[in-house]
């Protein structure tokens, strides 16, 4: 489960980062998106696909809550030769079933590692 640190600190450049667009005579606010690019630090748990699934819906919710974000982009869990493919599965198809499952998720990329 992300601490509140670490949660605080994403709220706090998220609204840093709306003010700043917000007083310029530059730009305006239109949507309010989130990009997301993580996925391995569940890892080290069993129910790694669950755990995955459960913590990111935790930042997700509480982001919307506090920040109005509308919706979050994923960015598909890269591909490494040092790693497996058996061990970053559970991630790839935990974000397809976090995009699948609700329509403030979406995928935004499908390369990295493709699993049928």
């Amino acid at each position: 489960m992300p601490d509140g640190g670490i949660l605080d600190a994403a709220e706090s450049r998220y609204n840093n980062a709306i003010t700043y667009i917000q007083d310029s005579s530059y730009f305006t606010v239109g949507r309010k998106l989130f990009v997301w690019l993580q996925g391995e630090s569940d890892m080290q748990y069993s129910d790694y696909k669950d755990t995955y699934k459960s913590n990111f819906l935790t930042i997700k919710n509480d982001l919307i809550a506090t920040t109005g974000i509308e919706q979050f982009l994923l960015i598909r869990v890269g591909n490494s030769p040092s790693r497996a493919l058996s061990a970053v599965k559970p991630v790839v198809y935990a974000q397809n079933e976090l995009a699948y499952e609700n329509s403030d998720i979406i995928m935004g990329t499908k390369s990295g590692y493709e699993i049928s």
